[in-house]
């Protein structure tokens, strides 16, 4: 009875290992823990804490499908990355891991896969109870798995069989090679325990570094790979024995692959070539695990049909197994990485081009050539999708065929700038110093960018001019038609200016760009100039018209202005002689006054002189009546000639005001 292709119940004897008693447990009450340490749990201890069962982990894997990753052309014995499984990655982003599962073929790889990713009755990857191998190639499901852990999505393939009588070892060992290279944790499934058929099954893992290599031209050692080597889990399917050392004891699962490779005991007894293959699995294989899975159905008859057995009637053994793989899965499966860096689906996909270019041309896959593969098409897959976002944006905005002003043009080339670069530093995210792509098509893209620029500023200069030639003359039809029909003279030039400015004002709300002006000087030259010329005529005339009469009335403002020469010199003359007169006068007014004041002052001493003699008369005895008349009479004189000096003053005073009258002073 075949399922998962192998005849059940053929599980071969080991001396490691004892049938399980009816109640389940060894009767120890010990076992050997490989690391040195012993487990001094009970085995009903060990019974009931090893079933207790994990929180279901559902994959929901629903909704996903089988697509072929790498197809193998036998005609050509060439390998090739199938374009569905390209497009399927291309529609993902960010961090990837991928778990892949190989192991000899017809061992119910697939049929653990699709267990794996919780797909019941049939859907998964194919799986079929025939001797032949169903699976060729690499296959992958298209819907991956989140895993919050590392907030990455995390693939799942499935591998061609190993030792295929349908196919030679050189082709199993790259399509391991293959397997290892991409796979972040690899799963080898195998039925039944470890022996040395087990062993030399993975003979391939002795070869790889054969198959595989860091740098081109330098063989590498498994001990070096083992950097870039995934995460190895080995599963036994269809276990029905208890695992236990060379002691008796009872161990763990991890501990038996462990004893299984290292255990002197053991080794020994093997031949060179297993060895070989177990100092291979130790130096390259650093990180390795084990889990056992019991038969999924006890019903042989059932087993045939397992694949499309629904999974409530699989055994809770089996089912918990499962269980425990997807934990570790979603634990050991971290996102892949190369150099340091997270591979992004892109990087994947050069990458695997890398390797298969390299094993179709007989060389051996390359990891640093990968890299740089990496590098050079992630670079140049930036700068195509750089460059086609810029030649669109660049379509989008000129689609309408408007001519733009300059701070439009400029505004939106800057954008449309700035959206490529983005894009291209996104894409091409790997900016090491070395990775001289990536500034090689940097500047290549800005050198694209300025020549489109370039071209984008002519073909809108272009666009302006012919906008501005369809625009100018609508916009003087006013002014062409006035002067068609000689609406302006010289004597309604404002209107016209009115009527030039009002038309230049709408030609340039409507147009832009540099040659505007070009044009508008070019449209005035040919549609204004004869009748421009005309108005310009009959300017010049009116102004020379204007000029003669301006040069007559300048000639009679002379004339007059002459004459008011004369009469202001006359007025000057005139002027000088009042001048003289006045200073006469004030000579004149300055002796008078020098008399009057010299009279004054006679008047004055007169006056003392008379009271004096006046009061000394009085003071005096009586005179003659003759002395008395005497002195009455020159009294009387000296009074009258007071009087006399008091009106020669006045007659001076009014002669002198008379003077100032005449002088206009």
């Amino acid at each position: 009875m075949n399922y998962g292709g192998r005849q059940a119940g053929s599980v071969p004897a080991d001396p490691r290992f004892s049938e399980v008693r009816g109640n389940g447990h060894m009767a120890d009450s010990e076992r050997f823990s490989y690391g040195g340490q012993f487990d001094i749990r009970s085995p009903q201890q060990i019974a009931v804490e090893d079933m207790d069962p994990l929180p279901d982990i559902n994959f929901n894997s629903e909704g996903g499908y089988p697509i072929q990753l790498i197809r193998y052309i036998r005609s050509q014995h060439q390998y090739e990355i199938c374009e569905e499984a390209v497009q399927e990655l291309m529609k993902y982003d960010g961090k990837i891991g991928f778990t892949c599962i190989a192991g000899a073929y017809r061992t119910g790889k697939s049929f653990l896969m699709n267990r794996v990713l919780n797909i019941d009755s049939g859907a998964g990857f194919k799986v079929d109870y025939k001797v032949n191998a169903c699976t060729e190639g690499i296959w992958m499901w298209s819907k991956p798995v989140y895993n919050e852990k590392d907030d990455s999505l995390i693939f799942f393939i499935d591998t061609e069989g190993a030792n295929s009588v349908e196919r030679d070892r050189t082709h199993d060992a790259k399509v391991f090679s293959l397997a290892l290279l991409i796979s972040s944790y690899f799963i080898y499934n195998s039925v039944g325990n470890i022996d040395e058929q087990a062993i030399s099954n993975l003979s391939m893992v002795a070869e790889i570094s054969r198959h595989i290599a860091i740098k081109a031209g330098v063989p590498s050692d498994e001990y070096s790979l083992s950097a870039y080597a995934p995460k190895f889990l080995w599963v036994l399917r269809d276990f029905v024995l208890e695992i236990q050392d060379t002691a008796g004891r009872r161990i763990s699962a991890p501990q038996y692959l462990e004893m299984s490779l290292t255990d002197p005991a053991i080794v020994n007894k093997g031949s060179e070539s297993t060895k070989r293959i177990r100092s291979t699995l130790i130096s390259f294989l650093r990180d390795r695990d084990c889990i056992t899975l019991v038969r999924p159905l006890d019903d042989e008859e059932k087993l045939k049909n397992a694949e499309r057995t629904s999974t409530r009637y699989l055994r809770p053994e089996f089912l918990r197994g499962l269980n425990q793989i997807r934990e570790k899965i979603l634990d050991k499966c971290t996102p892949k990485q190369l150099n340091g860096n997270f591979v992004t689906p892109i990087n994947f996909i050069a990458m695997l081009e890398s390797y298969i270019q390299s094993i179709n041309s007989g060389d051996v896959p390359t990891i640093s050539t990968a890299w740089d593969y990496i590098l050079k098409t992630e670079a140049e897959n930036a700068f195509k999708s750089a460059k086609e976002t810029y030649t669109t944006g660049l379509k989008k905005k000129f689609e309408d065929n408007t001519a733009k002003s300059a701070a439009q043009l400029y505004f939106a080339m800057m954008e449309i700038r700035d959206d490529a670069l983005e894009m291209f530093y996104r894409l091409a995210s790997t900016r090491t110093d070395s990775n001289s792509y990536f500034f090689e098509l940097r500047d290549k893209l800005k050198e694209y960018i300025a020549g489109k620029e370039a071209k984008a500023l002519e073909i809108n200069e272009k666009l302006n001019i012919t906008n501005c030639e369809d625009v100018v003359r609508p916009c003087f039809d006013k002014v062409e038609n006035k002067i068609r029909v000689g609406d302006y003279r010289d004597d309604n030039l404002e209107t016209f200016s009115q009527d030039l400015v009002e038309g230049m004002h709408r030609y340039s709300e409507r147009t832009s760009g540099e040659a505007k002006c070009d044009v508008l000087v070019r449209f005035m030259e040919s549609s204004f100039g004869l009748m421009m010329a005309n108005i310009i005529d009959d300017i010049r005339q009116s102004l020379k018209t204007k000029s003669n009469a301006n040069e007559r009335e300048m000639a009679r403002n002379q004339e007059k202005e002459n004459e008011y020469r004369s009469q202001i010199k006359t007025l000057q003359d005139q002027n000088r002689t009042l001048d003289e007169r006045v200073r006469k006068a004030d000579e004149e007014k300055q002796r008078i006054e020098a008399q009057m004041r010299k009279l004054a002052a006679d008047n004055e001493r007169l006056a003392a002189d008379l009271k004096a003699q006046v009061d000394k008369m009085k003071s005096m005895p009586k005179v003659n009546q003759s002395k008395e008349d005497e002195l009455k009479f020159e009294l009387k004189e000296a009074q009258t000639n007071l009087e006399a000096m008091k009106r020669e003053n006045a007659q001076l005073k009014a002669k002198l005001t008379k003077k100032k009258g005449f002088c206009g002073l």
